[in-house]
């Protein structure tokens, strides 16, 4: 409880009415008695209904709250969260509302202003935006109420709880180009149709013609129709696609709002959009994180949702990258062939253990290395050299880019494929790469 300004203009008032009566009797020894009299039975009045007005308040009740707040939200972007209160007052009063949010989220300035008016119920909003996925907890809020004499402000802390999820906005990030997929898919030519031939999957019955083999006839339903027909197969072209992704401190790394982590979360999630309307199976594995998950890979549009409510909350450690371990689980795990895409950012101490754990993938899968880079080494790469402090950085950028280098041309040579890329540009670049081996078979 603080007094409000109402509260204290009154007492400047008084000690200001007081300044006369204290230079007389300083200048002159003498004092009016009546004009004392009046001073001290204001002040004591004031204080009186001061310590009324404090009480009243005490008692007053708190006004009911809710809060109404989405169950989900995307990371980024802006959302709107409603408060409504309702009350027994007989009076309009004007209070204050502010709502705690969780670390890892900003919102509006607060304080909301707001009157209460009798009998109705009142409601307001206000917007947030969350910086950092996972699962939030909002715990209570406040409320200032003024006294019934608006000589006192009380601030009130009201349980409140509610909680939401704050999930990846990969469709903000790609929204253009999830818009005009379906066309750009079409002018590929990327459609899964089935190939006619001698495939492994039944497609269909049809009539005997010209280039069909005799081991193709079905011979019952030849006798059924009296005339020869013939079983169509088609090839099973529908792949397994396998994120492997680093959970460790090499993906902490951050380029504006977002970190390389965060990139490397939406890069996955084009593109298993993508392959899902492929027809492919997608599946996700974690390494180096505080508890790592593993998604098997599957088709259809709720493995998307699967696989947005695996990572929502996956978060970055400071632990080293086992890629030795990751790949002996994965090839336990994987059983059929898939393509196997690791996600990470290699660094030179990865190339003891990088490449003998790739090559042992490499046997039973398909393996695509995507590397993200920092921007911030390709300003400092061309970066004019003007002090000994440019010329140290330029110097140790230079030596740490030789020896990623050097780990990417291991990795060629061990015929890995390989995308070194800033993290805005691989999403982008993991579908082109994916849609081109698709329309070449490869997979």
């Amino acid at each position: 409880m603080k007094p409000s300004r109402r509260l204290l203009v009154l007492l400047a008032v008084l000690f200001l009415a007081a300044l006369p009566l204290g230079v007389q009797s300083a200048l002159y020894g003498e004092e009016s008695p009546a004009f004392a009299t009046l001073w001290w039975g204001l002040l004591s009045a004031l204080l009186l209904l001061a310590g009324l007005d404090a009480a009243w308040l005490h008692w007053r009740p708190s006004p009911r709250l809710q809060r109404r707040l989405p169950g989900h939200l995307s990371q980024g972007r802006w959302s709107e969260v409603r408060l409504g209160l309702e009350h027994d007052y007989r009076l309009a009063l004007s209070v204050e509302l502010f709502d705690h949010l969780p670390a890892g989220m900003s919102g509006e300035p607060l304080p909301l202003r707001l009157k209460l008016r009798p009998g109705e119920a009142t409601e307001c909003g206000y917007r947030i935006r969350p910086l950092e996925r996972g699962h939030f907890r909002f715990r209570h809020c406040e409320i200032t109420l003024p006294s019934p004499l608006g000589l006192w402000q009380g601030r009130r802390r009201l349980e409140l709880p509610g909680e939401t999820r704050v999930y990846p906005d990969f469709t903000r990030l790609y929204r253009a180009r999830l818009m005009a997929l379906d066309t750009w898919l079409g002018r590929l030519g990327m459609r899964q149709l089935p190939r006619r031939g001698l495939g492994q999957a039944f497609h269909q019955l049809r009539e005997f013609r010209d280039g069909d083999t005799l081991r193709q006839i079905d011979w019952k339903a030849t006798a059924r129709q009296h005339t020869p027909i013939v079983r169509e197969y088609r090839d099973e072209r529908d792949q397994q696609i396998l994120f492997l992704l680093d959970c460790g401190r090499h993906m902490r790394s951050r380029d504006g709002e977002l970190a390389h982590f965060d990139h490397a979360l939406d890069a996955c999630l084009l593109l298993a959009y993508v392959a899902l309307r492929q027809g492919d199976a997608v599946g996700l594995a974690t390494l180096a994180g505080e508890q790592d998950r593993y998604l098997a890979p599957a088709k259809g549009d709720a493995q998307l949702h699967a696989l947005l409510n695996t990572v929502h909350d996956l978060q970055t450690t400071r632990r080293p990258a086992d890629f030795a371990a990751a790949a002996d689980l994965l090839l336990r795990r994987q059983r059929r062939r898939a393509l196997v895409v690791i996600l990470s950012n290699l660094r030179d101490e990865d190339d003891g253990e990088l490449p003998a754990a790739v090559r042992r993938l490499a046997r039973h899968h398909r393996v695509l290395v995507a590397s993200l880079r920092e921007e911030v080494l390709d300003r400092l790469s061309h970066t004019p050299v003007e002090s000994h402090a440019d010329a140290l950085a330029y110097c140790g950028t230079i030596d740490y880019l030789n020896a990623r280098a050097a780990l990417h041309q291991h990795l060629a040579a061990a015929g890995i494929p390989l995308l070194d890329v800033r993290p805005a540009e691989l999403g982008p670049e993991l579908v082109g790469r994916y849609l081109a081996w698709k329309r070449a078979g490869v997979l």
